[in-house]
């Protein structure tokens, strides 16, 4: 069964579907509500030292979702060029471990990507250039 699965591109086109579709919601659906305040008023929101959009969360946050959100619709891209080869040519037949190593491949390396895009020293040089080109305005 499993080596049907990985075998047929229409398969691994719709695995991919789903784990671009993850990548696109994943940084709204896990959201707790008070992740949600934090970001948006600052981690003082308790004692309300803080007005709305006063938050450097806010910016790594935004980053971060757009990230996501280009990188899941890659994959369902992928996923979906997958179906349409599947359908074309439906006695193409992939071997297993390619189709194994296909999908491996669309959930590491977004995950090795943000490894490198989100370092604390990089989101700061991106945020401190940021202020220098709002400030000439």
């Amino acid at each position: 069964m499993v080596q049907q699965i990985f075998s047929h591109l229409q398969v691994v086109g719709l695995i991919l579907d789903i784990v671009g579709a993850f990548f696109i919601v994943k940084s709204f659906v896990f959201k707790t509500p008070k992740s949600l305040a934090a970001e948006s008023y600052g981690t003082d929101y308790p004692n309300k030292e803080l007005t709305a959009g006063m938050s450097g969360n806010l910016f790594r946050s935004f980053y971060k979702q757009a990230v996501e959100a280009k990188t899941g619709f890659v994959i369902l891209a992928l996923g979906f060029l997958g179906q349409i080869f599947g359908l074309l040519f439906p006695d193409l037949i992939i071997e297993q471990c390619l189709g194994i190593i296909i999908v491996l491949l669309a959930v590491g390396i977004p995950c090795i990507l943000f490894i490198y895009l989100f370092q604390p020293l990089r989101l700061d040089k991106i945020e401190k250039e940021a202020e220098i080109e709002l400030s000439k305005h």
